[in-house]
C-alpha cells in the first residue's frame, strides 16, 4: 500500500511518518497549551501520555491512525484520523502543530498530506472535523472548509471552556478527484 504524499513547496519537505514515544513528549506539552481547542481539556501527564502511545498509536486494532508531521528532520505537528469507522468510510481529522510554528502554512500542507492519506490509502469516503469557536484555530479551519469545498454547519453550544458554552464550526470534506491526482511527490510514510 502507498503512503502519503510528501510535500515539497516553498522549498519546504514535509512528510509524515510514525510517531515515537520520544515524539509523544512534545506533542504533550504543546497539548497541554492549548487546551481550549481540545475535547478533552485537562492537562495530560507523562504517564498518561505514553499509555495513550501505547494503548492507540501503536494499536493495529485501534480505530486512529496518527502520524509525526515533518519538515525536514524537525518534528512540527501530530496529525491524523481518529474515530475511524472502516464501515461507514468516515474519519475525523485532527492536527496539532507545534505554536512556535503557526502562521507559516505548515497546517494547511500537513491538513493536505492527511487528507491524501485519509482518501487514497485509508480509504475513506468523507473527512470531518469539528473546532469550537473558543479556539485559535478557528479561522485557519474556516480556510481549509473553503478551500476543500466543505459541507460546514455551526453546532450549538459543544464545549464548555471558562464559565461560557461555546459553538462548533462542523465541516465535512468529500473525496474528490483533486485527491486522485498524484502532483505533489514521491509516496511513502517514513517508519
Amino acid at each position: 500500500m502507498a503512503g502519503p504524499k510528501f510535500i515539497k513547496q516553498r522549498g519546504i519537505f514535509m512528510k509524515l511518518r510514525s510517531l515515537t514515544l520520544e515524539d509523544m513528549e512534545k506533542v504533550r506539552q504543546w497539548r497541554n497549551n492549548n487546551l481550549e481547542a481540545l475535547r478533552t481539556p485537562y492537562v495530560l501527564t507523562k504517564e498518561m501520555q505514553e499509555e495513550f502511545y501505547k494503548k492507540v498509536i501503536i494499536s493495529r486494532d485501534a480505530k486512529v491512525r496518527l502520524w509525526a508531521i515533518d519538515v525536514g528532520d524537525e518534528l512540527i505537528g501530530m496529525g491524523g484520523l481518529m474515530n475511524i469507522e472502516w464501515e461507514n468510510r468516515l474519519a475525523e481529522i485532527s492536527i496539532l502543530i507545534d505554536p512556535k510554528k503557526w502562521k507559516m502554512g505548515y497546517g494547511s500542507e500537513a491538513v493536505h498530506l492527511i487528507l491524501l492519506e485519509g482518501f487514497n490509502n485509508i480509504n475513506v469516503e468523507n473527512i470531518y472535523g469539528e473546532c469550537y469557536l473558543c479556539s485559535p484555530s478557528v479561522e485557519f479551519w474556516k480556510k481549509i472548509s473553503l478551500k476543500y469545498n466543505a459541507y460546514t454547519t455551526r453546532l450549538p453550544k459543544r464545549k464548555y471552556w471558562k464559565g461560557n458554552y461555546w459553538d462548533s464550526l462542523y465541516f465535512n470534506i468529500s473525496k474528490n478527484p483533486v485527491f486522485a491526482e498524484d502532483t505533489s511527490g514521491t509516496n511513502g510514510v517514513q517508519s
